[in-house]
This record gives structure tokens, sequence and C-alpha cells, in this order.
């Protein structure tokens, strides 16, 4: 069972699905949801264990960012939640709260009711 079907299974669940949502819609929203989780896992492990660069003073390879990575994957990780949230929009019920973390070792995003009664993670 892949990631996706097994969101596919908790929102059934949960009970967070629209109505009026489709199977070939939720499917492909699981699917976009699960990617861009995947993407935004990968972009915060990136961003905690930092980029190989060279230094010539010491000739050897370091881990680190400069001020353009983290520029660069700030927009990714963002870019990432918003192809999640706008996924998930199109097939969820009005009313959510989305709880957006970045880092990689919790989830991406957790979706709950007002009442905290209903809720999954990303």
């Amino acid at each position: 069972m892949t990631t996706a079907e097994k969101l596919e299974l908790e929102l059934r669940r949960e009970g967070l699905l629209r109505k009026s949502a489709r199977l070939h819609e939720v499917t492909a929203a699981c699917k976009v949801a699960t990617r861009a989780a995947a993407r935004h896992k990968r972009l915060a492990e990136t961003e905690c264990n930092g980029l190989p660069k060279y230094n010539a003073a010491t000739q050897s390879t370091e881990m680190r960012l400069d001020e353009t990575d983290t520029a660069r994957l700030d927009k990714e990780m963002a870019q990432a939640r918003d192809a999640a949230k706008t996924a998930l929009k199109s097939i969820l019920i009005a009313g959510l709260e989305y709880d957006f973390r970045n880092d990689h070792v919790y989830c991406m995003v957790r979706v709950r009711d007002k009442a905290n009664s209903r809720a999954f993670s990303l």
C-alpha cells in the first residue's frame, strides 16, 4: 500500500473528505500531497545537514549552507507546502486548520478541525 493510498484511507476514516469529491480527484490530490511531503522532508534534511562545499584553503569538502542556499531552500519548501495545501483544500471539507512544520523529524503538515476531534498528519 502506497503512502497516497494510506493517506486516502485515513481521510476517509476521519470523515474529512467533501461529499462532492470524486474518486479520481481524491486519488490525484493524495498523490500530489504525498509527493510534496516527501519533497519537503528532503529539503528539510538538506537544510539541517547542509550542502557539500569545497574549501580551497584546507583542500577539503565541508557541509554548510550559504545565504543563497538557505533562501533557495526556504523558497522550495514554501512551494512544497503550497502544493500540498492546494491539493488537500480541493478535496477536504471547509473550515480545517493547517499546521505546517519545517522540521524533518515530524510531519510536514497536521490538518485538524477546530475542535481537534478529527485530524491527520502528512
